[in-house]
């Protein structure tokens, strides 16, 4: 799965909330997302993509925009 997929699949996520957001949204500052959203979040990612994330790459910088999210999602993937 190319970067691309993933982020048409965390884009369609936060769309499913009828929240419309761009990759480079600050998800925290602008309120899209709070602590249990994340767990939330990190559900559907280890689900939808088949990883499991590990406890410290669960940060908000990493989770602060989609493009943060795939970068660590396709550095699992790739590794």
């Amino acid at each position: 799965m190319s970067r691309s997929e993933y982020t048409k699949k965390i884009i369609k996520y936060f769309a499913k909330q009828n929240k419309n957001i761009t990759i480079n949204t600050e998800l925290f500052k602008s309120g899209f997302l709070d602590s249990i959203d994340m767990v939330e979040l990190v559900m559907f990612i280890e689900k939808q993509f088949e990883i499991k994330l590990p406890q410290n790459l669960m940060t908000i910088e990493n989770f602060n925009s989609i493009e943060n999210i795939v970068t660590i999602i396709d550095k699992i993937k790739n590794n």
